[in-house]
């Protein structure tokens, strides 16, 4: 399972009018924990899957205010809970670090993290008659994961884009804010645990299915004066909204899910939200 932390910040200003930082950042690990299921027939054949957990708390507090160019990646994904955002200013000029500074941006994120990573792998003796065995097992199993995060965004310049994607078993919500005037403030909210674990076994082949848990709540306030675009995703129903002009938008959305992941494969970035 692949999990993925990035946070990327940068800021770049020449004129120096006023430019005030002040992150505070905390990651804590703690040792692995592992649980294991086997099933093993008269015969002596074995399948076993085992699940490997590692606590992480993270928190991020910041905020940047100033005149510039502004440039903030985000890339959380964390046992099928993550968030990827961008926010990014327009130069004045083609020659970032020569230009005159005129945006004025002010900055602000909260990111809070609890969760357990979970890492599965598999192991398959055969012997004897066995080899031609299918076995099904159900076992229950808790690896919670906890994604909190709000973002303050005012911006007045040339042009800035911000972009946000916080998901829960590849449903979620794209946020999207373009213009020369821009004020947003988002919440989300994001609870899953995985509480059931179904294993299909047969000689040579594993198949392993999550039923999993959880809420969602997201809002968003905002004010563009070029384009705002909203999407939406719960498993059959889609949304997706665009606003061009000066637009003030109000959303919320939360849900529950209690269903069966999705594969590996499916695709999941920016739950195909149009540009």
């Amino acid at each position: 399972m692949q999990n993925i932390f990035t946070i990327q910040s940068r800021i770049i200003n020449m004129k120096l009018i006023m430019a005030l930082i002040l992150t505070t950042l905390a990651i804590t690990t703690a040792s692995a924990a592992s649980i294991c299921y086997k099933i093993t027939l008269d015969d002596g054949t074995s399948w076993q899957i085992c699940r490997e957990s590692t606590n992480l708390n993270f928190t991020m507090q910041g905020f940047v205010e100033g005149k510039g160019y502004l440039m903030e990646t985000k890339d959380i994904d964390l046992a099928k809970v993550g968030l990827k955002a961008i926010t990014k200013s327009m130069p004045e000029s083609s020659d970032v670090m020569n230009f005159n500074a005129q945006s004025q941006v002010y900055s602000e994120q909260n990111i809070n993290v609890d969760s357990k990573i979970v890492n599965t792998t598999y192991a398959y003796t055969a012997t004897g008659s066995g080899e031609n065995e299918t076995v099904d097992t159900n076992v229950t199993i808790i690896f919670p994961v906890k994604l909190s995060y709000e973002s303050k965004l005012i911006y007045t310049g040339k042009e800035a884009r911000s972009k946000e994607f916080i998901f829960n078993n590849y449903n979620g919500v794209t946020a999207k804010v373009e213009g020369k005037n821009i004020t947003k403030h988002s919440n989300a909210d994001v609870d899953m645990q995985f509480i059931h674990a179904k294993a299909h076994l047969e000689p040579g082949v594993v198949r392993d299915a999550l039923f999993a848990n959880g809420t969602f709540d997201y809002s968003l306030e905002s004010f563009a004066n070029e384009l705002t675009k909203f999407c939406a995703k719960y498993y059959d129903a889609n949304i997706d909204e665009s606003y061009y002009g000066s637009f003030n938008v109000k959303k919320s959305v939360n849900f529950a899910t209690k269903v069966e992941l999705p594969s590996e494969e499916e695709a999941k970035d920016w739950l195909s939200c149009p540009d």
